[in-house]
């Protein structure tokens, strides 16, 4: 599964939050330190205050290193600010999907300004001064609220707060891939915005990130876990991509029967989300059940919606993982008869033909030398099938010339097929040497 970028704006992360270079972390261990010696006093102990003053006290603590600094502060401001880098005479350059970064570093934290217009992105936290102590800070909002359900507003305050930090940690750790920590934290903010006590409108999509960066880092239990009640409340579908996870994470554990039930449930709901079709069927394969049971809600869809193309191609992926590829070829003709400079169905057809003479050749493999009679038949449509891949990927190609697939594909049949004509052989020089500069 492919690695995902959450933009800053999907996320909505919480960019108030910044660091100062010279924070003095023994005064915020020293509170902490106050805070454990309060909690083990019985008279204290029993206090809302003593436990709303832990909460602030792990939260401060939590967030000493992201202080004043702000998404879109341009350098000069920043470094007026916390003063200049510990790497100052040589900033590095980093990239991150596809985006050049200038890589601040300062004491607990880096920092990450945009390389074309110098101004912060994001930020990590290196040396946190007490790791959980975002985790610490919300049990102790939350024993306050048990203490004393009058002290309910200050320690709801205290958990927005947390909430907050917790996500603006997910969005930064995601900007360098750390797939795993973001999901983490996603679910931790999750956990809270889903209180009754706070409900927080965005909490579901946080719960929805949790379960799509579990999936990608087979964390399965964790996907399980937080695209479940959305799935079953239908509160956060993405188009059907909450039951493909869902799903997706049920068959990689073996539970092929929670698996089918989502994929199915997903298709009905969104029978146009290709990775659910494509899924299922491989699911059913696994299952070592006849894949053509998906067909009937492909068509179910071509009923519904006759003109949305990727019925057809849904069809003809269906019918390709059965290596009938025929009626595949069929499948995707009938989506460019809607249109007619569909990629996708133009670069299906071609591959479609690619692997039906890999089926005959595994026949050609098969049959005795000695009857060369089957063997001419089966070569010449071997060949054929590779011709007939030509101008389906021809086309796809100049659609998208930067496909690289295309471009493969298209080197590997003219190679086959250069000993039958210069013109073939042109195409082959042609495709290689361009594969070979993309």
């Amino acid at each position: 599964m492919k690695k995902i970028l959450l933009t800053a704006a999907s996320l909505m992360m919480f960019s108030a939050v910044s660091f100062s270079q010279n924070v003095n972390a023994a005064l915020y261990k020293s509170k902490i330190e106050r805070s454990n010696a309060d909690i083990q006093d019985p008279k204290k102990n029993v206090k809302s205050s003593t436990w709303l003053s832990r909460g602030k006290a792990f939260y401060d603590t939590a967030v000493a290193n992201n202080f004043k600094i702000f998404a879109g502060m341009p350098e000069a401001d920043m470094i007026e600010k916390i003063g200049n880098p510990v790497n100052a005479k040589e900033i590095p350059t980093e990239t991150y999907n596809g985006v050049n970064y200038l890589k601040y570093q300062y004491k607990g934290v880096d920092i990450y300004l945009l390389a074309d217009q110098k101004t912060v992105d994001f930020w990590v936290e290196t040396e946190p001064i007490y790791p959980g102590a975002l985790e610490e800070s919300k049990k102790a909002y939350l024993k306050a609220i048990e203490i004393d359900p009058a002290a309910q507003k200050k320690a709801t305050d205290g958990l927005i707060k947390v909430m907050n930090a917790y996500r603006s940690v997910a969005g930064n750790v995601n900007k360098i891939g750390k797939s795993a920590e973001a999901g983490q934290n996603f679910g931790a903010a999750y956990e809270i915005g889903s209180m009754d006590i706070i409900n927080d409108k965005d909490a579901d999509s946080w719960a929805y990130y949790a379960g799509v960066f579990g999936a990608i880092t087979e964390d399965f239990d964790a996907t399980i876990k937080y695209l479940s009640p959305l799935a079953e409340a239908g509160t956060f579908e993405e188009n059907g991509d909450t039951y493909y996870y869902l799903a997706y994470a049920y068959q990689k554990k073996g539970n092929f029967e929670e698996a089918e039930k989502n994929y199915l449930k997903g298709i009905e709901k969104y029978p146009s989300n290709q990775k659910l079709l494509q899924d299922l069927i491989s699911l059913y394969i696994e299952m070592k059940e006849d894949p053509s049971k998906v067909i009937p809600y492909i068509k179910k869809g071509q009923e519904s919606d006759p003109n949305n193309v990727v019925f057809f191609l849904a069809e003809g992926i269906a019918y390709n993982s059965m290596k009938e590829y025929d009626k595949a070829i069929e499948a995707f003709n009938n989506a460019l008869k809607v249109n007619p400079d569909y990629f996708e169905a133009l670069y299906s057809i071609g591959t479609s033909y690619y692997e039906k003479a890999g089926q005959l050749n595994t026949e050609l493999s098969n049959v005795d030398y000695t009857n060369a009679k089957l063997r001419d038949e089966l070569t010449a449509k071997i060949y054929e099938a590779y011709r007939n891949a030509l101008p389906s990927l021809e086309k796809a190609h100049s659609l998208k010339p930067e496909d690289k697939s295309t471009v493969e594909f298209l080197k590997s049949i003219y190679f086959v097929l250069r000993d039958q004509s210069p013109e073939m052989q042109a195409n082959y020089d042609k495709y290689n040497e361009l594969f070979k500069s993309m």
